[in-house]
């Protein structure tokens, strides 16, 4: 019989764990402190009990295997994040502050439901054709982007606040979400960006305000405001339907490249 909870990391008191492999199912409880990368291998199970606090001092958490975690912070000083391969993880009411990346998922379905990432460098990544469900979630006050789809991703975003992120709330690159509705999008200097190059979604039902409705702008790139110019290519439409606060003006749905109410479609790299 496997052996059940081989590893198991409990403190009343913080502890300091360096260079950390888990090979075999393992539980976090209480308050952890790593200096070093820690990474689950495949065939393991990281459960995090309610109430952990996991804290980064350097390093990251890097999980080929299964995460699951309900209730649990996980923050740090200049840390790497969490890292999630592919695999049916689950991370629930948990907070996640203080990484370069907050939260990088790299393919697989997994749940991610009521978080709050804030206070990173980008907040929350999906990459290579990931499915997650993305729900419930509040994301906010990261230095760049709240959420970055890329890679094919095609995840389920629904009723989440993405709001006062440095550049973007959201940024679809040759993405398709299956599902992008009832999420609230503020006081992002560009609440939804969309770039082509395979990307042709369908968003509809979510709700903007407080956009400062201007484009960074970047040497090379596509598009802007105040007078810079769209380089039109040919891909498919995009298409928003997006519903406003009230009093913001509704984009045109056949200008896919139009600027309006803090919404940019556009072809170019992010």
């Amino acid at each position: 019989m496997k052996k059940l909870w081989f590893l198991i990391l409990c403190a009343l008191l913080p502890t300091t764990a360096q260079a950390l492999t888990i090979a075999e199912d393992t539980l976090w409880r209480g308050t952890l402190e790593f200096a070093e990368p820690v990474r689950v291998e495949r065939g393991a199970t990281l459960r995090v009990e309610p109430g952990t606090q996991v804290r980064f001092q350097g390093g990251g958490l890097e999980v080929l295997g299964r995460l699951e975690a309900r209730d649990a912070q996980f923050s740090g000083t200049d840390w790497e994040g969490i890292q999630l391969h592919a695999g049916e993880h689950l991370l629930e009411n948990c907070r996640i502050s203080g990484a370069r990346l907050g939260l990088l998922v790299l393919g697989g379905a997994p749940q991610l439901i009521g978080l709050e990432i804030f206070a990173n460098g980008t907040g929350l990544e999906l990459r290579r054709q990931s499915s997650a469900e993305v729900r419930d979630c509040r994301i906010r006050d990261n230095q760049t982007v709240g959420l970055f789809l890329k890679d094919e991703a095609r995840p389920r975003v629904r009723n989440c606040v993405i709001e006062g992120n440095g550049r973007f709330g959201v940024y679809v690159y040759r993405s398709n979400p299956t599902l992008f509705r009832d999420n609230l999008l503020r006081a992002n200097p560009v609440g939804l960006m969309v770039a082509y190059y395979g990307s042709d979604p369908e968003i509809g039902g979510n709700r903007f305000g407080g956009q400062r409705d201007r484009h960074p702008g970047r040497s090379g790139g596509a598009a802007g405001a105040g007078g810079q110019r769209h380089q039109r290519r040919r891909h498919r439409r995009a298409f928003v339907a997006a519903r406003r606060c009230p009093g913001a003006p509704q984009p045109h749905p056949r200008q896919p490249h139009r600027r309006a109410g803090g919404v940019f479609l556009l072809s170019g790299d992010p």
